[in-house]
């Protein structure tokens, strides 16, 4: 939980909080006394899965996914683009067959 420190200075873990300061807490260590609510776990728990959901989208987006490529669909220049992104050396490769055998040699997918 996210939490502002209230009145007198406060020591968590190895560090020294002053009256103010915010600072991510677990709940159990949470006492009202010491400690104002800014964010209560569930809260952050939300944000974060958010944040990852949003990440995930845009990634999706850009056509980043971590599904399997499906090679039958895309063209010889997006072959180069694919190898080129994943480090992938086509050497003297010019046809498509040539490409994905490259490719497969390296990612260890496909069916020869």
């Amino acid at each position: 939980m996210l939490v502002e420190v209230s009145k007198i200075p406060v020591r968590y873990g190895t560090t020294t909080y002053c009256a103010g300061d915010t600072l991510e807490i677990k709940q159990e260590h949470y006492l009202s006394n010491l400690f104002t609510v800014i964010e209560a776990e569930d809260e952050i728990d939300q944000k974060k899965n958010q944040d990852e959901n949003r990440n995930t989208d845009q990634q999706e987006d850009k056509g980043e996914t971590n599904d399997e490529v499906n090679f039958d669909n895309i063209s010889d220049e997006e072959l180069d683009v694919f190898a080129e992104e994943q480090g992938i050396d086509l050497g003297r490769a010019t046809t498509r067959e040539g490409k994905l055998k490259k490719i497969f040699e390296v990612t260890g997918d496909g069916a020869e």
